[in-house]
């Protein structure tokens, strides 16, 4: 063997004994491994468990978002009479399923803190009862969430306050302690002033308790938000949400019209009616329209007008246009040039003269010479 090279061997060699680590170190990289591997494993179950819980929280919110919109401060003898909404049974039966799911299937876990987490499973319990009217049951689960303690028993930074004011407020309707639920519909609007739906109930519940003024402003109020919420929505072409509002909007101010006498809501109420005949009449979305409603909506708008608004008879003719009646469409177009200002004729005059087309009779091809 050539000299250098034997030279060579012996040094690598005397190299690697230099660098070989001690037994000892040897052990701690093991532990380091078997450490980080059992943390990698803790996380993902971690992580997994925390993502089911985000969807039982989410799929609770929607159960909740589902029965605040059934909110309607309907004259029901007492909440709890009425039968479950088959759609929120349906959401609560699987809500209440994945908690028990989860319930079974972390019974044993303790490596996160079990706060957030049991509050969150105790408002889930909590909304599927409601949804199912079982009023006194939802009450037990939030029993330690109490308001005796300015919700200090709530884990901070979960913004879910409302929700637990609002979970008690529904249960406590339900049971008809009108206020109990009136003073948690209160502290959540306090927070959140713009819960046209929530005003509702709250509005039922003052009207329960003989405080009418109250409950007519409240429900104004509420009438005010819908409409404006269902404005924007019509901006932004969303038919499909804002006609919902538009409807619930109009029942707010007819009930506080025709059966509280609120003549001053006149204008309000004809242009909720007027507004949603033309939704009717012309929406691009032909599953929205229809022109029966429209019809029906734009004559009590003319009657509660004393056929004295030019918009609302202008939204007849077009309701009867769009069933195909420009007969009538001319006349009733004709009456609201004849009431509109001046300065408003021009579009009206285009519109008249469209449905005077219409309603000419088609002319006959010549016959042919022979």
């Amino acid at each position: 063997m050539p000299i250098v090279a034997s030279v060579s061997s012996a040094s690598a060699t005397a190299g690697l004994r230099r660098i070989r680590l001690p037994k000892p170190l040897y052990i701690v990289a093991a532990t380091v491994g078997v450490v980080l591997l059992v943390l990698g494993i803790l996380g993902k179950r971690q992580a997994a468990r925390e993502a089911k819980l985000m969807e039982i929280a989410s799929l609770r919110d929607q159960l909740q978002r589902h029965l605040e919109i059934a909110y309607g401060g309907t004259h029901e003898t007492a909440a709890q009479t009425a039968s479950p909404d088959a759609s929120a049974v349906v959401l609560a039966e699987e809500l209440e399923g994945r908690v028990l799911q989860f319930q079974r299937r972390h019974r044993g876990d303790t490596h996160l803190t079990p706060g957030a987490e049991s509050f969150e499973l105790h408002l889930a319990t909590a909304t599927a009862a409601n949804a199912t009217k079982q009023f006194g049951a939802a009450l037990d689960p939030l029993a330690a969430y109490d308001e005796s303690g300015a919700w200090s028993a709530v884990p901070r930074g979960l913004g879910r306050v409302e929700d637990l004011l609002q979970a008690r407020g529904d249960s406590f309707f339900g049971l008809n302690r009108w206020r109990e639920a009136a003073d948690h519909y209160q502290q959540i609007l306090g927070r959140q002033p713009d819960r046209a739906e929530l005003r509702l109930r709250l509005a039922e519940c003052q009207s329960r308790l003989g405080e009418h003024a109250k409950a007519t402003a409240t429900r104004t109020d509420s009438a005010r938000l819908l409409k404006e919420g269902a404005e924007r929505d019509l901006q932004q072409g969303r038919f499909d949400s804002a006609v919902p509002n538009l409807e619930k909007a109009l029942e707010t101010l007819r009930r506080l019209y025709e059966e509280e006498g609120q003549a001053h809501l006149d204008r309000d109420y004809v242009g909720l009616l007027t507004t949603l005949a033309w939704v009717y009449a012309g929406a691009p979305d032909l599953r929205i329209r229809d022109a029966a409603r429209a019809q029906y909506y734009a004559r009590k708008a003319c009657e509660v007008s004393h056929w004295q608004s030019f918009r609302a008879v202008e939204a007849l003719a077009a309701a009867l246009a769009e069933a195909r009646d420009f007969k009538e469409a001319v006349r009733l177009q004709g009456k609201a040039i004849e009431l509109a200002p001046a300065a408003q004729r021009g579009p009206l005059q285009a519109a008249l003269e469209t449905y005077t087309a219409a309603s000419a009779p088609a002319r006959q091809a010549p016959s042919p010479k022979p």
